[in-house]
């Protein structure tokens, strides 16, 4: 058994239309201007195709046939995500890759950049892995990793149904001098007449001592800098300034000396300015390559980077101007960039959002969409909880990241198993004793039962965590604030913050007032004034759902008490203790 026929996994018309293998040279045949089409990252061994039902069961060896960097948009600007992309693609040059090796293509949003192996990677069973840590250690946030052992990936040419553009090659002076829209134009119609890449060569593997060399941690050389103020720094933008002793190492100066120009323009420096700085501090690149990058900076109709940018936040310092608030880069919008984000918001791709009409019969649509924050109320022991744990495993298309600040993991690990699997406490108890428990409803979900406001952040970027459960707000720990109404006001503000920033959906549960459960004992209804402690909560949340009933009925209303952008709801449900679920009743 070997590679001879270059197997694939593919996937026609959408994702999860995955399992079929087929020869890597009859993929063409797929390819058609109405279908989305994906196929595998890898190559996969000739008898993979005998009894193969999914990616995940598959133990053999895999082959990598080019490299593919992923430069995905998310919820920037297209015009950002091309620079980026330019700024990828001359890094690549400066380490020596040959510029006619280099073939990008837009995916139909954001783009991927092909070139030869210069690792020249061996096959083997660990490979996947292999290849996420040497890209990760050489790019770090650069690109996106999509080195899994199951990804797939668009098949060049193929349509992206939610943009209505196609997967289409780029030349690079086109890449160097086209705006967005010439791009999306260009991808608006399929397979182009006037331009046809060459298939990715086969190289000599120029790179493969620096496998090795990523496993030692890499020593950066310091340049002095000459400031003294709070520990050497000023408490301007110190992100940039702590990024001085790291801007010469390879692989890394191309993206530092990028934020650092964007920060000496807006500071007010002119560009003959910028290029001597950049002169003085990143003297490894070419003069050429330096005064490219200042350029493209000047050239920029965006302010460029802030504090949510995933190579400025690493640098980020308390002791900075912007700490605080995270406001480095907040600009007003004008009528036309508003425009664009509107229009982006309505073309977007919404696979990480999730509707209740999707879950329960409701009429409507009511839609938890990223960079919100909502707000879970209601009388304890009513199953607050157990009704967001409820929803969390039905939302199998997000990784959650669960905080279950009161209950032990080993508690909230059971009840979630139940709730998959419909099983009381003793059937998963026997069940885990014969090792015949299906988890799969809820692979997705990690769970964490210690963190603080601070490290929440790093937990949710190191994750790659799209939903957040924290239960309850006020075991959050808030570092250096004692005050119970300044720790829920610094939790409040910080959590829709970190929503807008990370794009993630963040669902907080929280007690109610002792004022509000002695008023329930006469009229039985939630305000969106209930909640315990005050009201930053509900000036900050996006929706605040309460959850009503009482204690000796197993009767449960679940109502929107406040939205900004949905229409109010109320589900009756019945409280299935022996199975944590919540079971919808018509009203």
């Amino acid at each position: 058994m070997g590679f001879n026929e270059n197997l694939i996994e593919i996937a026609v018309g959408k994702v999860s239309a995955r399992g079929k293998i087929i020869p890597y040279s009859n993929l063409v045949k797929y390819i058609n201007d109405k279908d989305e089409l994906y196929r595998s990252m890898f190559i996969l061994e000739d008898h993979c195709s005998e009894n193969f039902t999914s990616i995940k069961d598959y133990n053999g060896m895999y082959k990598l046939k080019h490299i593919i960097f992923d430069i995905d948009r998310k919820e920037d600007s297209g015009p950002f995500t091309m620079d980026r992309t330019r700024a990828f693609v001359q890094t690549l040059i400066s380490m020596g890759v040959n510029k006619e090796h280099i073939q990008i293509w837009f995916s139909g949003r954001g783009f991927h950049i092909e070139m030869p192996d210069y690792y020249g990677f061996e096959p083997s069973e660990n490979l996947p892995q292999v290849v996420k840590q040497t890209l990760h250690k050489e790019f770090g946030n650069e690109i996106d990793n999509i080195y899994d052992k199951g990804r797939i990936i668009r098949v060049n040419h193929t349509i992206n149904n939610k943009s209505k553009l196609y997967k289409t090659p780029l030349m690079m002076d086109e890449m160097e001098n086209f705006s967005y829209d010439a791009v999306e134009e260009i991808a608006s119609k399929f397979i182009r007449k006037d331009y046809q890449p060459k298939p990715i060569v086969e190289v000599e593997p120029t790179w493969k001592l620096r496998i090795e060399h990523l496993k030692a941690v890499e020593q950066p050389q310091q340049i002095s800098l000459e400031v003294k103020d709070i520990n050497g720094y000023v408490p301007h933008v110190i992100c940039v300034q702590k990024m001085i002793p790291v801007a010469n190492n390879k692989g890394a100066r191309h993206p530092i000396l990028l934020r650092m120009a964007n920060s000496w323009r807006r500071s007010g420096i002119n560009e003959d300015g910028v290029n001597n700085l950049a002169k003085l501090y990143v003297p490894s690149l070419k003069a050429k390559e330096r005064k490219a990058i200042t350029k493209s900076v000047f050239s920029w109709e965006h302010d460029g980077y802030s504090c949510s940018d995933p190579i400025m936040d690493k640098y980020c310092d308390s002791r900075c101007r912007y700490y605080q608030y995270k406001n480095y880069g907040i600009q007003s919008l004008n009528t036309e960039m508003l425009a664009q984000k509107l229009k982006d918001f309505v073309l977007r791709d919404h696979e990480y959002s999730f509707d209740l009409a999707d879950m329960y019969k409701l009429g409507f649509s009511y839609k938890f969409n990223p960079g919100e924050l909502a707000i879970v109320i209601g009388d304890v022991k009513l199953g607050k909880t157990a009704w967001v744990q409820n929803l969390v495993v039905k939302t199998r298309h997000l990784k959650t990241l669960f905080l279950s600040l009161e209950v032990h993991a080993q508690l909230i690990f059971r009840r979630f198993i139940q709730i998959g699997n419909s099983m009381d406490k003793q059937t998963v108890y026997d069940g885990i004793r014969n090792d015949d428990v299906d988890m799969s409803s809820i692979k997705h979900i990690s769970v964490l039962t210690k963190c603080d406001l601070d490290s929440l952040k790093d937990e949710i970027l190191k994750q790659q965590s799209k939903l957040i459960v924290i239960d309850t707000l006020d075991g959050l720990e808030v570092k250096g604030v004692f005050d119970p109404f300044k720790k829920q006001e610094r939790i409040a503000m910080a959590l829709k913050q970190m929503a807008q920033d990370l794009n993630v959906i963040i669902i907080g549960i929280n007690h109610i007032s002792k004022n509000a459960s002695m008023g329930l004992q006469h009229v039985p209804m939630l305000s969106v004034h209930s909640a315990k402690g005050n009201s930053a909560l509900e000036q900050k949340a996006d929706k605040m759902i309460g959850i009503e009933g009482q204690l000796d009925s197993i009767e449960r209303r679940v109502r929107s008490l406040a939205s900004r952008d949905e229409s109010g709801f109320t589900l009756a449900f019945k409280f299935d203790r022996e199975t944590m679920e919540f079971k919808q009743e018509m009203l």
